[in-house]
C-alpha cells in the first residue's frame, strides 16, 4: 500500500514537472520572440507599419495580413512587432530605475535602522497609500505625455515595493553570524555592505524585478490606453488596444491581438519569475 502511494506520488511529481517545464519553455520562447521583435522589427514584420491603404482597411486575418488590418489599412502584425520596441524599453527601464532607486533606499534604511530609516519608510508609506495606477496617472497627467515621463511614472509607482523588500532582506542578513564575524576581523561598513549584505539581499530583488517587467508593461499599456502615453507614428501596444475598442463589433482583431500579446507577455514573464524564485529557493519548489 505504501509502495503504491509512493509510485502515485512519483508519477504525479513527474507529470507536474513535465507540465511546469513545458510552460517555462514556451514562456521563455515567447519572451525571446518579443525581445527579437523589439531589436529587429524590420526583419520580423511582414509589412511597413506606416503604410496606409484605404482599400485594405478592416481586412480580416488572412495569409496576406496574418492578424488583419486596422481602419487605416495598416498591417496589425507589423504594428504589434514595431510597437513591442517601445513597450519593452518602457518595461525594462522602469524596472531598472524604480528597482535601482528602491533597492538603494531599502539598503540604506535597513542598514542604518535609525531616524533616516523611519523617514524613508514613512515616505514609502505615503506613496503606497495611493494605488499604483492612480499614482502613474497623476504623474503622467502633470508631466505630460512622453516616453521619459511614462517611464518615470511607472518607476515612481513601483518604488515602495522594491524599497520594502530590500529593507526586509537587509534587516535579516545584517544580523547573520558571518556578518558579525566579518566585523570582528576589522571589515568596515562599506566592506560588509559590498561583500556580504548586498550579494545576499539581491536574489529576491532579482525575482521581483523579473516579474516587475511584465507589471510595468501592463501599467504603461493602461496609461497609453487612457491617452496618457506617448503618441508616435508607430503606436505602442496600449494605444493599439485603445484604437481597437471602437471597432469591436466590425473588426474584433484590431483590439484582440494587441491584448493577446500583452496578456501572453505578462503571463510569460510571471512564469519565468516564478521559476527563478523556485531556483533560488528550492524549498518553495517542493512545498
Amino acid at each position: 500500500m505504501i509502495g503504491s502511494l509512493k509510485r502515485i506520488k512519483s508519477l504525479s511529481y513527474r507529470r507536474n514537472s513535465w507540465w511546469t517545464g513545458s510552460l517555462l519553455l514556451l514562456s521563455t520562447g515567447f519572451i525571446l520572440f518579443i525581445v527579437i521583435c523589439s531589436l529587429f522589427p524590420d526583419q520580423i514584420a511582414s509589412h511597413s507599419p506606416t503604410r496606409m491603404d484605404p482599400s485594405d482597411a478592416l481586412l480580416a486575418p488572412s495569409l496576406e495580413h496574418l492578424l488583419g488590418t486596422d481602419q487605416f489599412g495598416r498591417d496589425i502584425f507589423s504594428l504589434i512587432v514595431h510597437g513591442s520596441q517601445q513597450s519593452v524599453v518602457i518595461g525594462v527601464l522602469s524596472v531598472l530605475i524604480g528597482g535601482g532607486i528602491g533597492a538603494l533606499i531599502g539598503l540604506v534604511s535597513g542598514y542604518c535602522n535609525n531616524a533616516l530609516d523611519n523617514t524613508f519608510m514613512r515616505i514609502m508609506d505615503i506613496i503606497m497609500t495611493i494605488p499604483g495606477i492612480m499614482l502613474a496617472i497623476l504623474v503622467s497627467a502633470v508631466l505630460g505625455p512622453s516616453t521619459l515621463n511614462l517611464i518615470l511614472a511607472v518607476s515612481i509607482a513601483s518604488l515602495p515595493g522594491y524599497a520594502r523588500v530590500m529593507r526586509g532582506q537587509v534587516l535579516h542578513v545584517k544580523d547573520a553570524g558571518y556578518v558579525h564575524a566579518s566585523r570582528s576581523i576589522g571589515l568596515g561598513h562599506t566592506g560588509r555592505i559590498l561583500f556580504h549584505i548586498l550579494p545576499n539581499s539581491l536574489p529576491p530583488m532579482l525575482v521581483m524585478a523579473t516579474i516587475g517587467v511584465g507589471n510595468a508593461i501592463l501599467m504603461a499599456t493602461g496609461l497609453s490606453f487612457l491617452g496618457l502615453g506617448t503618441v508616435h507614428e508607430i503606436p505602442d501596444w496600449g494605444y493599439l488596444l485603445s484604437l481597437g475598442r471602437d471597432y469591436l463589433t466590425v473588426a474584433w482583431w484590431i483590439g484582440f491581438f494587441p491584448g493577446l500579446f500583452i496578456s501572453l507577455f505578462v503571463i510569460s514573464v510571471n512564469i519565468l519569475g516564478d521559476a527563478y524564485r523556485n531556483y533560488l529557493d528550492p524549498r518553495s519548489a517542493t512545498s
